[in-house]
């Protein structure tokens, strides 16, 4: 089996929390709504460029996830947070509300 890179890694790690929260993990361009109501969205085109996950409940936005490399201060990613916050998706019916822009740093033991 390949070895992972640091990008691959940290999606895989990013998913398997997510999943254990419950969400549902899809492709953004193979998203079936109706395999439940919390999905998580990889790979969202916005007008601002990618985000990496898209939060939806009930097919509406709740909040981004962008990953960083680990040592990467919330301060540097708020500028990006907030350009996600106001940005709607590029295709028209991916989304029905503006995402949240709070940053978050999920440390693991």
């Amino acid at each position: 089996m390949p070895e992972l890179n640091p990008e691959q890694l940290a999606r895989q790690q990013i998913d398997e929390l997510l999943r254990a929260c419950g969400w549902l993990i899809q492709d953004y361009k193979t998203v079936d709504f109706s395999a439940g109501l919390g999905i998580a969205l990889r790979e969202v085109p916005l007008k601002t460029g990618p985000c990496d996950y898209l939060l939806l409940v009930d097919r509406k936005a709740l909040g981004v996830i962008e990953a960083k490399k680990v040592g990467t201060t919330l301060s540097t990613v708020a500028d990006q947070s907030s350009r996600y916050a106001s940005s709607p998706a590029r295709s028209s019916g991916r989304r029905s509300n503006r995402p949240a822009a709070i940053p978050v740093r999920i440390h693991r033991r």
